[in-house]
Parts: C-alpha cells; structure tokens; sequence
C-alpha cells in the first residue's frame, strides 16, 4: 500500500514537472518573433544541406553535401518532412528538447538528489537558445537528447559497467552520434582502440556474442560505405576537414595577410595542399589565440544566434537574457575547474564506482569545449549538446563537496559521495 502511495506521489511529481516545463516551453514560444514555418525552418545553410542529402535518400536529387553531412538526422528530417511537413519536425524536435531535460533531471537524481535534479534541470530548461533551436531543421536538437539519453543510461547501469553490454550500448550511442555530427568519430575511435583493448577485451574473448560489437558499429559501417560508393573515400565525412581548412586556417590566413576573412577562404579554397602544417609552427602565437578566442568569444560566451536569426526577427529580451546566461556560464566553467581535479583525485583514492563515469563527462566535455576552437559565426549553437554533461559535472561536485564535509568533519575526512545512492 504504502509502495502504491509513493509511485502515485511521484506519477504526479512527473506530471506537474513535464507541466511546468511544457508552460515555459511555450511562453518562449509565443514571445518569439521566429515561430514555426518553413522559412524559418530552412532559413540556415546547413538546414537546407540536410534536407538537399534527405531528398538524396528518399527522391534521387543530386547532391554533393553528402560529402559532408551524415545520413541519420537528413533520414529522420526527411522522413518527418514527407509525413507531416514542418509541423512534424518542429513537435519532434520539443519532444526531444522535453526528453533531453527529462533525462538530465533523473541522471542528476541518481547521482545526487532530487534537490539538485530540479536545480540541474532548471538551469538546461532556461537555456533560451535550445528552444530557439527546436525551430531549426538542424541536428543539435537531436544530439543533446542523445547524449541527454546516453548519461541518463549509464547512471542507471553503472554497476554494470564493466561488462561488454554495458560498453557494447555506450559505443552504439556513439555509433549514432558519429552518424550525425563526425565530430564523435574521434570519440568513437578512442573507445574502440583504447578503452576497449585495456578494459574488455578480455571479457570480449570470452563472450559467446562477439557479434554484438559489429551490430553496434553496423550505423559507422553504413555510412563509410556510402562515402566510398558517392566520394571514393573511407572516411564517415569530410565535415571536419573542411570546416579546419575554410574556417580556422582561413581565418589564421587572413589575420596574418590583413584581409577579409571572406577573401581569405576564397584563396584557401584554391589551395589543394593546404592547410600547412608549417603555417600553424611559424604562426603558433596567432593559432592559439585565435583558438582561444573561438572558445570563449565565438562560442561560450557568443551570441544567442538563434534568438536574432533571421535578420529582423530578434527577441530583444531573450537575446539579452541568454547573454547574460553564457557569460555567467563561463564563469562556472572557470571557477569549477579545480573543484573538478580535486573531486577526481578523491574518486581516484576512494576507489569509487563513480570514477569512470566522472571521467567519462570531463573528457566528453573538455573534448567537445576544444573541437569549437576551430568554429565561429555559430554563436552559442554548439555549446547546447555539451551543457547536459557540465551540468552534471559540476551538481555532482558540489553535492560530492558537501557530503564529504557532512559524513566525517574534522581533519579525518575521508569519505565523499561513492555513488551509494546510484542504486535507488
């Protein structure tokens, strides 16, 4: 009876949460100036990319942007695009962006409580660029709610983590990543070839479902296929490459030539070498600073684009709000930075069941912080996948910081948080 009492107790928690989130969802909504139209949708170069690879898949068009866009979300725009026009691909997109909040509110609650769920919750949910971008045909949307789901995973399994399926999942989700954004190839690459040679390949030999990891992969073979039958190349894009080359060596090209950087990826774009490896020895003060600032300036503290996209259609108030937000978020990011190494020696010391998970959110979001270095004109568009995982991060911090002080006070400190609550 009393088990009843409490599961009907939390079903309404739930609901009234999902309620307070969907209200706010749309009071952003209805205050924007944007809406949902297809205009609006497809107003970026890369939505209309992503649609133009879809229209390759499902109709024949001729395209080239399959060189560098993966087929996964252009699959599931598509799809959406032909069942129920924009409609379709706008509700789709709140469900993820409502999921993606949801699932940081129970990682959160395993991993702490549920006072710091809310907390954690609360802050991701008022990120005004996130819902902006509910309004996109872009796939940011759908990667924080993967990642959202991944997270929420791994709290939920982590005494499992050192067996194959619990690996074999990790390394699906990022199957599916790399078939949307290249950028989690690499981290792909370092699962296969370094995590799982050290940690389960022993268990692997002596697993009867061998099969599973090729099952996993089976999205990355996909999609290397397709590049070597349409490019004649083995790679899943070339996405990377040229946002290295026409962005970052461009833009490092045209500060040291004083010209515009327009004119400058035109010269770069001729160059079939380039970039030059001895470019970025000779001009290294002016690589790293413009890394730097990529970082900073461009992308954590840049501007709420899509709360001012397109042209004429800026919401002053939450342009200004998000504003604030990504500059106070930079500060969290620099005062948490040390809490963060002294919680990871403590995990380390303590031996606690944790740590792989910890380490596995520093490295995520250090990783996807670093890879923006190479990025502008996106405003705080990619800084949205990875603030589930500092969220996360810096909540578990603080609660770890506040438990060890309260369990053994005094100079005999010798326990924080071990993750005992994860089995709740």
């Amino acid at each position: 009876m009393g088990n009843k009492i409490l599961r009907n107790k939390n079903l309404r928690q739930i609901i009234l949460f999902n309620l307070c989130l969907t209200v706010l969802y749309f009071i952003v909504l209805l205050n924007l100036k944007t809406g949902i139209d297809y205009f609006i949708m497809f107003s970026t170069p890369d939505s209309k990319d992503y649609l133009s690879v879809g229209n390759w898949i499902f109709e024949s068009i001729p395209t080239d942007q399959t060189i560098n866009n993966p087929v996964l979300y252009p699959i599931i725009l598509k799809s959406l695009m032909s069942l129920f026009g924009v409609p379709g691909v706008w509700f789709v997109q709140f469900l993820f962006w409502l999921g993606s909040v949801n699932f940081l509110f129970y990682t959160i609650k395993r991993i702490t409580d549920k006072r710091f769920a809310y907390i954690g919750s609360a802050v991701f949910a008022v990120n005004l660029s996130f819902i902006a971008l509910t309004l996109h045909a872009l796939a940011d949307v759908t990667v924080t709610f993967l990642i959202g789901m991944m997270i929420n995973y791994m709290t939920k399994r982590l005494c499992d983590f050192k067996s194959p399926g619990f690996f074999y999942v990790v390394l699906l989700f990022f199957s599916l990543l790399s078939i949307i954004k290249p950028v989690f190839f690499p981290v792909l690459l370092f699962l296969l070839l370094v995590i799982f040679p050290l940690f389960y390949f022993k268990s692997f030999i002596k697993s009867r479902r061998k099969y599973l990891l090729i099952l996993v992969l089976l999205p990355v073979l996909f999609q290397i296929s397709i590049m070597l039958y349409k490019h004649n190349t083995f790679s899943i894009s070339e996405k990377g490459t040229s946002t290295f080359k026409l962005f970052f060596y461009a833009q490092c090209y045209a500060d040291l030539n004083n010209i515009a950087i327009e004119d400058a990826m035109n010269i770069v774009k001729k160059d079939p070498a380039g970039p030059h490896l001895n470019f970025f020895i000779e001009n290294k003060y002016l690589v790293a600073k413009n890394f730097f600032n990529n970082i900073v300036f461009e992308n954590i503290t840049g501007k709420a684009t899509f709360l001012d996209f397109p042209p004429g259609y800026r919401s002053k108030i939450f342009y200004y709000v998000m504003e604030l937000e990504n500059r106070f978020f930079l500060i969290l990011h620099l005062i948490f930075l040390a809490p963060c190494l002294y919680v990871l020696f403590r995990l380390w010391k303590l031996r606690s069941p944790v740590l792989g998970f910890y380490c596995f959110l520093l490295f995520l979001f250090y990783y996807l912080v670093l890879v923006t270095g190479i990025a502008f004109w996106q405003g705080d568009r990619y800084t949205v996948s990875f603030q589930p995982l500092w969220i996360v991060l810096y909540l578990f911090v603080i609660f770890s910081l506040y438990f060890h002080s309260r369990s053994s006070p005094g100079p005999e400190k010798k326990e924080i948080n071990t993750g005992k609550n994860i089995s709740r």
